[in-house]
């Protein structure tokens, strides 16, 4: 008789601190890393930037309401997204979290 053979469970080993060697996958997972910095430069330019480099909250929230289907050329078309737009919007959403994440990670830290 051919049964299937029975595979084990490796057993996990929960760890005294979980947040020692926590990896960032969720930024490894983000395909195209530069993808959010080319949007916001080609839309805002410079100002659009702070003086470190990083994106400033207010035109990245700018950029997602001008997605979201406040301007014709974007947000749903005939009952769906086009998908390059779809793309834009949640690289830009996606963005959004991480730059929330980092400013919960700074002021848990202190």
């Amino acid at each position: 008789m051919g049964g299937r053979k029975k595979t084990t469970r490796k057993k996990t080993t929960t760890r005294k601190n979980p947040r020692k060697k926590v990896k960032k996958w969720e930024q490894k997972a983000v395909k195209h890393p530069g993808r959010v910095i080319k949007i916001i430069q080609k839309e805002f330019g410079a100002k659009g930037f702070n003086k470190d480099g990083t994106i400033k909250m207010k035109y990245l929230n700018e950029a997602i309401e001008y997605r979201e289907g406040r301007h014709r050329s974007f947000g749903p078309v005939d009952g769906g997204w086009r998908k390059d737009n779809l793309a834009e919007y949640r690289a830009l959403l996606l963005a959004k979290n991480f730059k929330k994440q980092a400013k919960r990670h700074k002021s848990r830290k202190r």
